[in-house]
């Protein structure tokens, strides 16, 4: 549970500031200075699939995670969620 609520935290912490959601997160950082990650094969995507899918259930199973970073970004980033 501590692991889902700190992927929610960072996940809307980076919505609220940028409005959009990513691929991959650096989360060594409080939610509160959340960044995107980078590495790997290609580019930074955002609003990439599997991302998007698992703070969507996340969001489901802890509704409270996503009430404490404020409603209205949590509101957003689902719906932004395909």
């Amino acid at each position: 549970q501590e692991i889902a609520t700190r992927w929610i935290a960072t996940n809307l912490a980076y919505y609220q500031r940028t409005h959009k959601l990513v691929e991959k997160y650096d989360v060594s950082a409080s939610a509160t200075q959340a960044s995107s990650a980078g590495g790997g094969e290609y580019p930074l995507q955002d609003g990439f699939g599997w991302t998007n899918g698992v703070l969507r259930v996340l969001l489901r199973m802890y509704p409270r995670a996503a009430a404490a970073q404020g409603t209205q970004a949590s509101s957003d980033a689902a719906a932004s969620a395909p």
